[in-house]
């Protein structure tokens, strides 16, 4: 699973081409979370011209030895999730 060091070095290198992003940790499964970060965006930039919903979860163990809360998180948080997200101009 990604740290925060990894979103931070993903933003110095969207900065390192001269764009400006802004970034955030929150549950793809939660809309008014994505909703929230979506209007910080705008009102940092002015508009959004890409939105990244980056969302997955690994798998610890093999599917077959999953439980089924982590199985049921898996798979929505890969397949049920809002379109949003953090925005980059």
């Amino acid at each position: 699973m990604a740290t925060p060091d990894d979103l931070a070095e993903t933003v110095r290198g969207v900065e390192a081409l001269g764009r400006r992003t802004v970034s955030a940790a929150a549950d793809v499964r939660d809309l008014a979370a994505l909703t929230a970060v979506a209007g910080r965006a705008v009102a940092e930039l002015g508009r959004l011209d890409i939105v990244v919903a980056n969302a997955g979860i690994s798998t610890p163990a093999p599917a077959l030895e999953m439980d089924e809360t982590f199985a049921s998180a898996r798979v929505t948080s890969t397949a049920l999730s809002p379109p949003a997200g953090s925005g980059t101009r």
